[in-house]
């Protein structure tokens, strides 16, 4: 999944909030970001210093979040995925 799909399925899920307010990335937008840890998935549509840039917070910030951006839906998918992918960059072969 790409970030573009991602954002948008956190939109459709209602796990996304728009912070259309203008701020500065020095200070004000890791502010905000920090205090919604486990909160929404931030996007900044007024920054600053950068018109026509928005950035992005909290975009993996919870398991659910996780679990969506991998399309995976147990902790156990997780875990067996997260296994082939780490077997994948280390084979055993290479490991001798």
């Amino acid at each position: 999944m790409d970030l573009r799909k991602y954002l948008v399925d956190l939109r459709d899920s209602d796990m996304l909030r728009f912070v259309d307010e203008e701020l500065s990335i020095n200070y004000e937008i890791p502010y905000v970001i920090t205090r919604f840890d486990k909160g929404p998935t931030l996007e900044f549509t007024n920054v600053r210093e950068f018109r026509h840039v928005h950035v992005i917070g909290n975009v993996v910030n919870t398991r659910d979040k996780v679990y969506k951006a991998l399309n995976v839906k147990s902790d156990t998918e997780f875990y067996r995925r997260l296994l082939w992918a780490e077997n994948a960059r280390h084979p055993t072969s290479q490991l001798r």
